[in-house]
């Protein structure tokens, strides 16, 4: 982190500085602060991925509204980022949004056949709607491609 510290004192016009702190701070001190995300936007408003973990943060804070716009613009930005429709999708079921959590993980499908996870949660909407028999498809279908 002291490395990127220099470097963002070197480069403070550097978007990807911040987005890289951002990350770090998640993944080594657990603190989930949109203050770097929010630097990387700033300075470049078309980084698809500063959104998408910008709006990891606020689905973690609970802020699932903010999440989906996030989500919503890393997709708008790069239409082919399959992790994006992903969370999208969870943020619509931690909504209630069934049928749009589907439809995300759906495309996230459509873009990686082999994305497990996206056949798991789609399984869980699926349950949670009682829709148990496509459920338990995608739960076999997560099983095959998690063992590939």
């Amino acid at each position: 982190m002291k490395d990127l510290d220099f470097y963002a004192k070197l480069n403070p016009k550097d978007a990807e500085v911040y987005y890289y702190r951002g990350i770090i701070n998640i993944l080594l001190n657990g603190d989930f602060d949109t203050e770097e995300f929010n630097k990387a936007i700033e300075l470049n408003p078309k980084f698809a991925e500063a959104y998408f973990y910008r709006g990891h943060v606020y689905r973690y804070l609970r802020k699932v509204d903010k999440a989906i716009d996030d989500f919503s613009k890393a997709i708008e930005l790069n239409p082919k980022f399959v992790q994006a429709y992903f969370m999208r999708g969870n943020a619509y079921n931690d909504t209630g949004e069934y049928d749009k959590a589907i439809s995300d993980y759906n495309k996230a499908i459509e873009l990686d056949p082999g994305y497990a996870d996206a056949y798991n949660s789609r399984g869980v909407v699926y349950y949670n709607k009682g829709e148990y028999d496509k459920a338990k498809e995608d739960f076999q279908k997560s099983e095959i491609w998690k063992s590939n």
